[in-house]
């Protein structure tokens, strides 16, 4: 969740979730944080995400948890739903922090689930709550619907129920690049 549409215009993060998937299965290892985005939310952002100013004034700051995300994802990939807009505002945020993270900078590191689900379902809403509905998946939190755990775990599951070659690819995808890294290494360690 954030603050704001875009962080041009001041949006920070305002809640951060990161779930663990190994072969599709989710571990039940997770991350997550609820943010104090160093200025006021707005009203309107209030009334959609659920999250008002008294709510995170004694929460950490991004800057506070930056090391938890490092340490969480370290060198495997990010999956996300629409990453060209969470991507934007954690892009912003490392800047603020002044710490270098490779995910800004490698694209395989990065998998949008979007595009993949477009071309599943052209023409028809692809919200992870749309994507629920479609598959039948329960999306979890009735009380917050706009919780980014949630929204982490909705995702896991819809991948793992929708795309099983997709993670298949993904996880050989995965093997076939720690391969190649490892075998650099041992290369570079005759040199």
């Amino acid at each position: 969740e954030t603050t704001g549409l875009t962080p041009e215009h001041g949006g920070r993060i305002i809640e951060i979730a990161c779930i663990e998937m190994i072969d599709g299965v989710l571990t039940g290892r997770q991350l997550h944080h609820i943010l104090n985005p160093e200025h006021p939310i707005p009203e309107l952002v209030s009334e959609i995400t659920g999250f008002y100013d008294a709510m995170v004034f004694d929460e950490p700051r991004f800057s506070d948890i930056a090391p938890q995300i490092v340490d969480f994802v370290g060198g495997d990939r990010l999956v996300i739903h629409n990453a060209a807009f969470d991507m934007e505002f954690l892009r912003e945020e490392w800047l603020l922090v002044d710490v270098v993270w490779p995910h800004l900078s490698d694209p395989n590191l990065v998998i949008d689930t979007l595009p993949y689900f477009e071309m599943r379902h052209p023409g028809e809403r692809r919200s992870l709550n749309a994507l629920c509905a479609r598959y039948g998946i329960d999306p979890a939190d009735h009380e917050n619907p706009n919780n980014c755990l949630a929204d982490a775990k909705q995702l896991g599951i819809n991948i793992s129920q929708a795309c099983d070659a997709f993670l298949r690819d993904l996880v050989r995808q995965e093997k076939e690049r720690r391969w190649s890294q490892d075998h650099a290494d041992f290369i570079a360690s005759y040199n």
